[in-house]
């Protein structure tokens, strides 16, 4: 009776954690400048872009980075688009920062995301799936 609760107790736990680690993972979207004309985008033209091997959109529009800070979703976009934790894209970044050869994208806020986008021409971020991003494009994954 005893290993029966017991194991009912470890079973109910393990459930719990799974399922509070679901919840932190947030679906992300990616958001662009409505100036930039693309209204998809395939899983490696994304990954080129964020690891800044693509720095021009078509009709050599210079494209501009734009990431959260401290954010579940930037977590989640690291992981889901990138396949990189935090820690191997900010190496990643700085390797090309010290080699002369790019620029950390620009951190910023998630209540600062949309206007910033909104306000920057060939930008390109990303947000948890539930923001309200009115005057900027979500990008639909091909």
């Amino acid at each position: 009776m005893l290993n029966k609760r017991f194991l009912l107790g470890i079973f109910s736990l393990i459930f719990f954690l799974v399922s509070i680690n679901s919840a932190v993972h947030a679906e992300v979207v990616v958001l662009v400048n409505n100036s930039v004309i693309t209204e998809d985008l395939g899983l490696k033209e994304i990954k080129k872009i964020f690891l800044g091997k693509k720095m021009f959109w078509e009709g050599n529009q210079k494209i501009t980075l734009f990431i959260l800070k401290e954010s579940p979703a930037h977590k989640e976009f690291l992981r889901q688009y990138l396949g990189k934790s935090e820690n191997q894209f900010t190496n990643y970044w700085q390797q090309l920062l010290f080699t002369g050869k790019g620029m950390m994208p620009q951190m910023v806020s998630e209540d600062l995301l949309v206007e910033t986008i909104k306000q920057t021409k060939g930008a390109i971020g990303y947000a948890p799936a539930d923001i309200t991003a009115e005057g900027v494009k979500v990008v639909k994954l091909k």
